[in-house]
């Protein structure tokens, strides 16, 4: 489908936070007042595509893999879930930098969700006070479509509180979420652009990497997956005066 149709809109959840802090491997949110308040963001509607895309195609449901030469602090060693890429740019989540924050008390006095030991993850450094979820339970889907088969994007007050809310009261584990604070952004022509000069390996998604139990394990999972089926040996020498 042409992406110059129109644009899609990601509604996200945005607790006012007062102060909020987002650092690689922790986070601390220290205090937000009682007001929600919903934020739409714009981006260029495209159709995901087979695994032979070109890079005149949409990325969109495709994994950004970091290359080690890229050393920007707020992307080093990361995995981003493309949700939308266009030709006015793109939009995604950084899925690898879970945070000390349960997600209960993020949103307390916002929602009534029960304790339990998920955690917010950092999603990327826009608009870090603005929540989204991703999450595979059909029933709540909201209005925007799967960004991969049975994944699903939700930012409304409703999809947190049923989504968590459903999964927290299930004796046995039905569904998953991961909460996300911010989210990673692309002008047009700049993640191309980033990908040309090497910053960016690129690998199908999958949900099971999404919410892989180890989040910590992600990158070099992927990473090991991108390897062998692009039948790469990964580089590793010991000696250097060997060579």
């Amino acid at each position: 489908m042409d992406s110059r149709l129109g644009p899609r809109k990601f509604p996200l959840v945005r607790p006012q936070f007062s102060r909020t802090g987002f650092a690689r491997g922790g986070a601390s949110i220290e205090s937000f007042d009682d007001r929600t308040e919903s934020l739409s963001i714009s981006i260029p509607f495209s159709q995901s595509n087979s695994d032979g895309a070109n890079m005149t195609e949409s990325l969109r449901g495709r994994f950004l893999i970091a290359a080690k030469r890229l050393r920007d602090d707020n992307f080093y060693k990361t995995v981003v879930l493309l949700l939308e890429h266009g030709e006015h740019g793109a939009m995604g989540l950084v899925i690898n930098r879970p945070s000390s924050i349960k997600v209960a008390h993020a949103l307390a006095g916002h929602f009534d969700l029960p304790e339990t030991e998920d955690v917010v993850f950092g999603g990327g450094p826009v608009e870090p006070s603005a929540l989204v979820i991703l999450h595979d339970d059909s029933a709540f889907q909201d209005d925007s479509p799967s960004v991969l088969p049975g994944l699903f994007v939700g930012g409304s007050p409703d999809a947190f509180e049923q989504v968590i809310g459903e999964a927290a009261a299930s004796d046995s584990l039905k569904h998953s979420f991961r909460v996300f604070s911010g989210y990673s952004g692309w002008g047009a022509g700049q993640l191309e652009g980033e990908i040309a000069r090497g910053d960016w390996l690129i690998h199908p998604a999958c949900r099971e990497i999404v919410f892989h139990e180890d989040p910590y394990a992600i990158y070099d999972t992927i990473l090991q997956k991108f390897y062998a089926a692009n039948h790469i040996l990964p580089l590793r020498v010991k000696d250097a005066s060997a060579n």
